[in-house]
């Protein structure tokens, strides 16, 4: 955008994003509206390790494991089939903000004494790692976040942090505490509310919650289709969602493309 490359950008995270921080600062872009505040970073076990899932003959294996401090005395349900001696701890890949963060938690709270970490090369690899879990009801845990695909698909249980305090949330602390809340924002180039005054007080009105963008992106990886075909899925079963960001003229035509779209 800083660069006049782009227009506008719909998922901007920006407490994450520190480069956004600094040219929004600068006065080098513009924060349009806010999306959603359903980004959730955490450490996430499937639902049923907890709870159980009677449709699937899966029984509560850890039914008081509740904060991430618990699983000291898990280790042993989430075996390292490489080191039987400690569970694993699925972490964020290295080129994620998340990475060095669950490292040094993880350090802090001496949850390594019972967990080795294993890091994983790709967001895909983590995501599949969990997926082969799942599929098996076998236990896992490790780094997610919402909105994602897998949090669509798979039932998933956020394990409770220490309450999100700015001077507990350091390198120096150990982040010792929960994420802070993150926004995730829709941004434009200087000069767009001149250059196309019309949609961008259309993208002001924009509020999508974090569960339809699961819904959307779940879409995507089972039926193997691009964005638009997303949006197009979306549009067509949140109709009372859209028709408030635009005119009553740009209703009927978008009503009237939906209606030629399969």
């Amino acid at each position: 955008m800083c660069e006049g490359e782009i227009d506008v950008h719909m998922n901007v995270w920006r407490n994450a994003y520190v480069p956004y921080q600094e040219m929004e600062a600068e006065g080098k872009l513009e924060q349009v509206e806010i999306l959603h505040t359903d980004a959730i970073n955490g450490i996430y076990v499937p639902t049923y390790v907890i709870e159980g899932d009677k449709e699937r003959g899966i029984e509560a294996a850890a039914p008081d494991l509740k904060t991430v401090k618990d699983l000291a005395k898990y280790a042993d349900l989430f075996t390292d089939p490489d080191d039987p001696s400690k569970g694993v701890f699925y972490n964020a890949p290295t080129d994620m903000t998340a990475n060095p963060i669950f490292a040094a938690k993880l350090e802090t709270y001496g949850l390594t004494e019972y967990f080795n970490i294993t890091v994983p090369g790709s967001q895909s690899a983590l995501e599949a790692s969990l997926e082969a879990a799942y599929e098996k009801g076998e236990p896992w845990v490790g780094y997610s976040y919402t909105p994602t695909w897998v949090q669509a698909k798979f039932k998933m249980t956020k394990l409770e942090d220490e309450p999100y305090d700015v001077d507990i949330y350091t390198e120096e602390k150990g982040y010792a505490c929960d994420f802070p809340p993150e926004e995730v924002v829709i941004a434009c180039a200087n000069g767009f509310s001149e250059k196309a005054p019309d949609l961008y007080e259309c993208l002001k009105k924009v509020k999508i919650a974090g569960y339809h963008i699961s819904d959307m992106l779940w879409y995507m990886k089972r039926e193997n289709a691009v964005g638009e075909q997303a949006a197009i899925y979306w549009m067509k079963e949140n109709e009372d969602e859209w028709t408030q960001w635009v005119t009553e003229e740009a209703i009927e035509n978008i009503k009237a493309y939906l209606d030629t779209q399969k």
